[in-house]
Formats: C-alpha cells, sequence, structure tokens
C-alpha cells in the first residue's frame, strides 16, 4: 500500500516580505508559477514579519527588493536569532545588494531580474 502523502508534491511553505506596489505584485505572479511552493503570508515590512513568523509554519521567506537596506539587514539578523531554520532569500536590485545581504546572513541572494528563474531552483535545492 503505498503512503498517499508520499504521493503528493511537497510544496515549500513562503512568506514574501514586499512593500505594497508593483513590485510586490509581480513577485506574488512569479511565485504563483513557480512551482513547488505555496505563499503562505505576505508582510510588509521587518516588523510585520517579526510579529507573524513565530506563529506559523514555513519553510522559506523571501525578502523583496523594494525593503530598505536597513531593514532587511535587521530582519536577517532577527531571523537568525529567531527562526533559525527558516530558509532565507533575498532578491536585491544590484550584485552589490546581493552580496551584502549574504553577509547580513541570507541563505541566497539574487538580483531581482533573476528571480524568475532562479527562485525554482532555489526552492529545488535540499537544504544545507
Amino acid at each position: 500500500m503505498v503512503d498517499e502523502a508520499m504521493t503528493q508534491t511537497m510544496h515549500a511553505r513562503l512568506c514574501l516580505v514586499s512593500t505594497p506596489g508593483l513590485i510586490r505584485d509581480a513577485t506574488c505572479a512569479t511565485i504563483a508559477m513557480t512551482p513547488n511552493v505555496r505563499l503562505a503570508a505576505v508582510v510588509s515590512g521587518a516588523l510585520s514579519a517579526t510579529q507573524l513568523l513565530p506563529h506559523i509554519q514555513l519553510d522559506l521567506i523571501l525578502l523583496d527588493a523594494n525593503l530598505p537596506e536597513e531593514e532587511v539587514a535587521a530582519l536577517l539578523t532577527w531571523l537568525a536569532d529567531h527562526v533559525p531554520a527558516v530558509r532565507k532569500l533575498v532578491a536585491r536590485t544590484t550584485t552589490a545588494e546581493c552580496d551584502q545581504a549574504l553577509a547580513f546572513g541570507a541563505d541566497a541572494a539574487m538580483r531581482r531580474d533573476e528571480l524568475p528563474t532562479k527562485l525554482g531552483l532555489f526552492i529545488a535545492d535540499p537544504l544545507p
């Protein structure tokens, strides 16, 4: 007898941290088209994220390119201390900003224009 749970595709539960607007809308559309991911929550900033994240089950958090750099740094530090098992992905505008996000503790960082092609690859990667 085959376990039904084993035959179903596992979907990563993702929380998007992004300020309202066109970038958030585009990111939500990208997530909707990405296989094996389910958008579990959308919050508008670091404060909202810190209030919600301890209360929900997530696999991945995506910090969008429209968040200020200081907010990204502060949230990555908080995430490392409070929900270390959640994978942290950061989308930024430039390669230099991606390097900074990695230095602040992101598990991965990519330019915003790479998100449609690289998000699925990140989700498919096994945990480090």
